[in-house]
């Protein structure tokens, strides 16, 4: 049986969560338990891109060279995500 995020529906970078008995990527993990760490690095890739001082599109290949592996690496990545789709999170 395959396992799928309780709060996107993904399948992606899946994690288990004893005390609420379900299953959450490492994107809504942080989201759900860590909030304020992935709001620092979504406020910061949000100053550099405003900035000019990267380009989103380049800050999300970087992480497919070297994955995320914290909240507020995956909270950067999340903003880079967003600019290129773009989404805000207002």
């Amino acid at each position: 049986m395959s396992r799928k995020c309780a709060c996107c529906d993904t399948n992606n970078e899946l994690t288990y969560v004893s005390s609420a008995d379900d299953y959450y990527c490492m994107t809504c993990y942080y989201v759900t338990y860590h909030y304020a760490d992935f709001d620092i690095g979504y406020q910061s890739a949000r100053q550099d891109i405003d900035n000019g001082d990267i380009d989103a599109e380049l800050g999300v290949m970087s992480f497919q060279i070297d994955p995320p592996d914290s909240a507020s690496q995956y909270g950067y990545r999340q903003a880079c995500l967003h600019e290129i789709q773009g989404e805000t999170n207002d």
